[in-house]
């Protein structure tokens, strides 16, 4: 096998929007397949793209894979078999640290499982903490026999881990769990805004204004009206806001690089591909960006909602890093950075230094004094 870098970036943002797109469970076999090593990649609760970029750079290293191989393996777990009848999701609750679990060992569980049933249709479609519980789904027969095995203390452990619980996931544990991870999301959004208040706060007082009275309502206004202004061929922006602000919650398709800049205010949140958005999470929303050829869609199961709610959070907590920065300058940076590796630069350029400068605490003029330096 032939080794070599991926020079093209336009081909590696490509191949890195496919990865991206894969839904969980076929990245978790992307990852059982190249079977890589121990210490490679983050903790399964990082963020999808985070995991991807670590695994890209791993394939083209010295140590990797090589990228046929990686392409090889792509080809197959994007090659669905026909589907099996399913049942509500089976978790499995295993005594291990989520921090020292990685794709072989997650492969040698999921070996287990599958020799212990007598059949491969068991798949793992979603990891999380608590201690390590595993998302199953596979054939109604197969799920039932594991569970069975469970019941009658045949099966206390897998890959010579101990099993703590087998269980199938009620409707109604979904809805309370959606519930919760909403919960949970709203929260950090409003520290998040609170973040980002008092950074802007230092920006403007730095810079000779005052975040209050009159001149607090005149800045905002004129930060919108900069937004109208230069939103000149995107999405038509009511539209946009009638879907966030219509107590439905969507999702921003995984399968394209689109997203949105959602404002609040004095501060903006971005969410992009795969995210939640819409429902009680936006209500407060007084104006979106679209990047991109925006698309949303509505979650054909609880699953899917689950999914998009935690990516969204991932999303959050990525713009939070970049916010914690104490130089403007840096963070801008870094915020230009990741938006260049998920989008085209012709879309990048089109986003307005306020969308920008709402995301992470920053003065507008500061953003465009960073690109316009940029550009020379």
């Amino acid at each position: 096998m032939v080794l070599y870098q991926m020079t093209d970036s336009k081909k590696r943002l490509e191949l890195f929007e496919v990865l991206c797109s894969l839904p969980l469970p076929d990245f978790l076999k992307l990852e059982i397949g190249l079977a890589i090593p121990s210490g490679i990649m983050p903790n399964y609760d990082t963020a999808l793209g985070l995991r991807t970029a670590k695994l890209l750079e791993w394939v083209e290293g010295s140590s990797g894979c090589g990228m046929e191989k990686l392409e090889e393996v792509i080809s197959y777990v994007r090659e669905r078999p026909p589907e099996n009848k399913r049942v509500k999701s089976l978790t499995v609750t295993l005594k291990f640290s989520l921090d020292e679990l990685d794709a072989v060992k997650l492969g040698d569980i999921l070996s287990d499982i599958q020799q212990k049933v007598g059949s491969d249709s068991i798949e793992v479609f979603n990891v999380q903490r608590g201690s390590v519980i595993l998302h199953l789904s596979g054939s109604e027969d197969d799920l039932h026999k594991l569970k069975e095995l469970f019941d009658k203390g045949e099966l206390t452990s897998l890959a010579d881990i101990a099993v703590d619980n087998i269980d199938f996931e009620s409707e109604e544990y979904s809805d309370s769990r959606n519930d919760r991870l909403i919960n949970s999301l709203e929260q950090s959004l409003a520290e998040v805004r609170v973040l980002n208040e008092r950074k802007y706060a230092s920006e403007i007082s730095g810079s000779g204004h005052f975040l209050h009275g009159n001149s607090r309502v005149q800045l905002l206004q004129e930060l919108k009206s900069n937004l109208v202004k230069t939103r000149q061929g995107t999405p038509d922006n009511q539209d946009i806001l009638d879907s966030l602000h219509s107590g439905e919650l969507w999702i921003v398709n995984s399968r394209r690089r689109n997203g949105l800049i959602i404002n609040y205010g004095f501060i903006s949140h971005f969410a992009g591909p795969g995210a939640a958005v819409g429902g009680e999470i936006d209500k407060d929303c007084i104006d979106a960006v679209a990047l991109g050829s925006l698309s949303l869609i509505k979650p054909e199961s609880s699953d899917d909602l689950q999914k998009a709610i935690k990516i969204r959070t991932q999303w959050l907590r990525l713009l939070t890093n970049f916010t914690d920065k104490p130089l403007s300058r840096d963070r801008v940076l870094l915020l230009l950075e990741q938006f260049r590796s998920y989008f085209d630069e012709s879309v990048v350029e089109k986003i307005p230094d306020e969308a920008f400068a709402l995301l992470i605490g920053v003065l507008p003029s500061t953003v465009r004094d960073v690109r316009n330096t940029g550009k020379t």
